[in-house]
């Protein structure tokens, strides 16, 4: 049963422009990315660089030397507070053996905190052997890593690409010692984005052919306790704490500096504690004591490259920093989701898709599904795993076969996208099928050859040419590559992309980064089982375990949409995928298959499309026309995909206010929120999955992230809701956190509601009213 609500709320023009001004998560920000020259401090002690756009800003000092003295973060409604606690280095790069600083800036003041009183006076410039000194700066405008245009497939139109903002590019160079000789020059890249607290860092090396790069530490920041992470082995314990509690391996309070990067391997953010600690952390008999009890988080990105440069410049991925204002853990996600639409962008697109297993060959079957799908108003068709689609078949008859498929498809408004395993289990033995003992990676016996291929063999000059010339002559647009590289160091000493082991990770993730590239060139949606989002994929696993596709039907559903809770946390809806098998999958049988279940795949609709999320429903057709059970199913995908998702889809592909967890002993559901719409500004799921009726509940939605503070007294106060036809009062309304709560005098058993708030903008006129569908 689903149970339609929908809030209309009217309000004046002047009131649309009524937001909190200075909290970006709820209203534009006015200021623009900038970098300038200026000094600061009272007597302006201390001159540089400041890169800035009203929400973080970073100063850098120009003399003595080039490094970091102040990284700001704005609080909302507060003011600016400083992360920085001591200097670091701008970047570390390991280089044959020894370690060269970037920068050269360092300070003679004690670590535990900043004393600005004497900051000033303890800037130091290193020794000129130790460090590569500054040489200049540029300023441009961001650099998009990849093809992408905004408004595809349903993809948040608002969305610039590149984002808006400013580029600082710093060159440094010299250095007399025997290691620092070597390196010819490095640039120190940051990007500082409008609207929100983001900046990204990257640096690029250039060293001799003989050199090698065996690591570049990107970013080095010593923060405040509270913007870094309390190390739990000395000095006070993070707030939270209890001695006598549970032990959780997990930080109480995350760190308000959000730090992480843009590759799936190889590079990696870490938060250790300081005072010249050993990698990983230190205890009482290896850091200095000096400051003994301070709390000291240093961050430490650091990529593991292990090569010898071949006169080439070597560049990083970026380090992503993320200024947050609060410990409120949906503050925290819904920033986090904000900056991962800015970054990646490709992943708001959402269309609707099916993973076909029937027989690829029969072409009267691809027809009828494609006529199911325009149907219900799916929009595209994957030729799934298990059939007998071969991506890397490149003979004539086969790609004017599927060419000609494409072709109909297309016709009637649906995409068409196949399936690959391309890397893992490719090599000696693996289940994927055997690409040669040369491409098989090599283990660290430099002579075992291992299941997987190595990606920076000559098997990825095969595959990419395999793999474009398919999409050329065929129009594919989607691709589900599975097993993409994972991670996993290859011996080989013969390969034609890497050298060794030292090398390999970087090589094969940045040839994986540079396939999914070429891809995005081609407009191709990509489904991939690996974190490849900043790398231009679209979607990766959530709430996902591929033995729960087994279990009975409803007991797949129901975990299904605890982990889809769970994931929402830190994926956006339309990034991550999860999975309806139709027909069965691994096991379970009977049980586990949806397609004889109607009730099951009308739930299993509401709740992924009611995420905003995407399931791979797999099977060899939608639904049966010609029978009782498939007009049901057929009635369920009409309303859910037409009726619902696609009126409701710029707000229901949006982040979501978590309002109760999935436990299938009371109701639970979720709010999505799009404060910058003009029109349907939240809509709220409220699931009873149990198989009694729910008698008297209330439930509160927070809508401060939807509408905005300034304004939500005026309209709590006009709320008025139609509940089964009869006009009645909410339960409740708190002006002050923006919040309704509405009652439900029974919630129906086994039934999905929904509650759409709807902003009109009406000159003059404040008033709110709310219908109801029938059911």
């Amino acid at each position: 049963v689903m149970m339609f609500w929908k809030l209309l709320f009217f309000f004046s023009t002047q009131q649309q422009n009524a937001f909190a001004e200075d909290d970006w998560l709820v209203a534009p920000m006015a200021a623009k990315a900038t970098v300038f020259e200026t000094c600061w401090d009272d007597d302006d002690e201390i001159c540089g660089l400041e890169l800035s756009n009203g929400l973080l800003r970073r100063r850098f000092a120009l003399a003595p030397a080039f490094g970091t003295v102040d990284f700001e973060v704005y609080f909302a409604g507060e003011g600016w507070r400083s992360m920085f606690r001591a200097v670091e280095p701008e970047a570390v790069i390991g280089l044959d053996g020894g370690d060269v600083a970037v920068g050269g800036l360092v300070s003679s003041d004690f670590r535990g905190y900043c004393n600005r009183t004497s900051f000033a006076e303890s800037l130091e410039e290193a020794s000129p052997s130790s460090a590569l000194s500054f040489r200049g700066y540029r300023v441009a405008e961001p650099e998009a890593p990849y093809d992408w245009t905004p408004g595809i497939r349903h993809s948040d139109d608002s969305l610039q690409w590149p984002p808006r903002g400013k580029r600082l590019e710093i060159d440094f160079g010299g250095g007399a010692n025997k290691v620092a000789e070597a390196v010819v020059a490095a640039t120190v890249v940051y990007e500082l984005y409008d609207g929100l607290p983001l900046l990204t860092k990257s640096v690029r090396v250039d060293a001799p052919s003989s050199s090698r790069v065996d690591r570049v530490d990107v970013e080095l920041f010593a923060a405040n306790a509270g913007f870094g992470e309390y190390y739990s082995g000395r000095g006070p314990r993070p707030p939270g704490f209890d001695d006598d509690g549970a032990a959780t391996t997990r930080s109480f309070l995350s760190p308000l500096l959000h730090a992480k990067t843009d590759q799936a391997y190889g590079f990696q953010c870490a938060w250790v504690d300081d005072d010249d600690a050993p990698k990983g952390g230190c205890d009482d008999d290896t850091c200095d004591d000096d400051d003994e009890g301070a709390v000291e988080p240093l961050l430490n990105c650091s990529a593991s490259l292990g090569v010898t440069s071949a006169a080439a410049l070597i560049t990083t991925g970026r380090v992503l920093l993320l200024g947050l204002d609060s410990a409120d853990l949906e503050r925290q996600s819904l920033a986090r989701h904000r900056a991962f639409a800015t970054l990646a962008p490709q992943v708001t697109e959402s269309p609707i898709f099916f993973h076909w297993s029937g027989d690829v060959d029969d072409r009267d079957a691809f027809e009828a599904v494609v006529a199911e799908m325009t149907d219900v108003g799916f929009e595209m068709l994957v030729f799934s795993f298990g059939t007998s689609f071969a991506l890397e078949n490149t003979t004539d008859a086969y790609l004017d076969d599927i060419a000609s498929k494409v072709a109909y498809a297309r016709a009637n408004g649906v995409e068409v996208g196949g399936y690959d395993l391309i890397v893992r289990d490719r090599g000696k033995g693996g289940y994927g099928g055997d690409v040669g003992d040369q491409f098989a990676v090599v283990g660290p016996d430099g002579a075992s050859l291992q299941e997987d291929a190595c990606f920076a063999s000559g098997w990825v000059d095969q595959l990419r040419a395999d793999v474009l010339e398919f999409l050329d002559r065929t129009n594919l647009s989607m691709l589900e590559l599975d097993g993409p590289y994972g991670g996993v160091p290859c011996f080989s000493t013969t390969h034609a992309h890497h050298r060794d082991a030292r090398d390999s990770v970087y090589r094969q993730t940045t040839l994986q980064n540079n396939f999914f590239k070429k891809l995005r060139e081609r407009g191709v949606y990509v489904n991939t089982p690996d974190e490849y989002l900043y790398a231009g994929a679209n979607r990766a696993p959530m709430g996902y375990a591929e033995q729960q596709f087994s279990l009975p039907a409803w007991q797949d559903i129901t975990i299904s949409r605890m982990g889809l809770f769970d994931d929402l946390y830190f994926r956006l809806p339309t990034a991550g995928w999860t999975f309806a098998p139709l027909t069965v999958y691994h096991g379970g049988g009977d049980a586990a298959a949806f397609d004889d279940k109607p009730d099951v795949i009308d739930w299993a609709l509401g709740q992924y499309l009611g995420a905003g999320t995407a399931a791979c429903y797999r099977g060899d057709r939608l639904f049966d026309d010609a029978t009782d059970l498939g007009r049901r199913v057929k009635n369920s995908l009409q309303k859910w995909v037409q009726h619902f998702f696609k009126r409701y889809r710029r707000t229901l592909t949006k982040p979501i206010i978590h309002l109760r967890r999935p436990d299938l002993q009371s109701w639970d559901g979720w709010l999505h929120v799009n404060p910058f719409s003009d029109d349907d500004v939240a809509v709220a799921l409220i699931f009873n999955p149990t198989n009694r009726d729910l008698r008297d509940i209330s439930i509160t939605l927070p809508l401060y992230y939807a509408v905005g503070s300034a304004y939500c007294g005026d309209l709590l106060g006009t709320l008025t809701f139609l509940v089964d036809d009869a006009r009645t009062t909410p339960a409740g309304a708190r002006p002050l956190t923006c919040a309704i709560t509405l009652h439900f005098a029974t919630i129906d058993r086994l039934s999905i509601h929904t509650v759409v708030v709807e902003r009109r903008a009406v000159v003059g006129a404040n008033a709110v009213s709310a219908v109801q569908a029938k059911k």
